[in-house]
């Protein structure tokens, strides 16, 4: 996927340590469910936004985190008026 250092494989203590992580995380990474079954959550939420897909890889906001931090930073504006309007209304 591209986002563990050379460092980290190179040296055998450090892989020893972090190898169980990163193939944890490989793990769920292979079982994570598409998005078409992603789709749904909003019936189990009060204020559902939507489902977000970026394009790129597994790590495609490490060099332009940009777009992501401004779409989170919508996404809890957006959350933050509609609960702050049930609690009023």
């Amino acid at each position: 996927m591209g986002g563990t250092p050379d460092e980290v494989l190179d040296d055998p203590g450090l892989w020893s340590m972090f190898a169980p992580i990163i193939r944890a995380d490989l793990g769920m990474a292979e079982n994570w469910p598409p998005p078409l079954l992603m789709q749904g959550w909003e019936e189990h939420t009060e204020h559902f936004l939507s489902l977000r897909i970026f394009d790129g890889g597994h790590f495609y906001f490490a060099e332009d985190p940009g777009p992501l931090l401004r779409q989170i930073t919508r996404d809890a504006t957006t959350a933050r008026a509609a609960a702050d309007a049930t609690r009023s209304g």
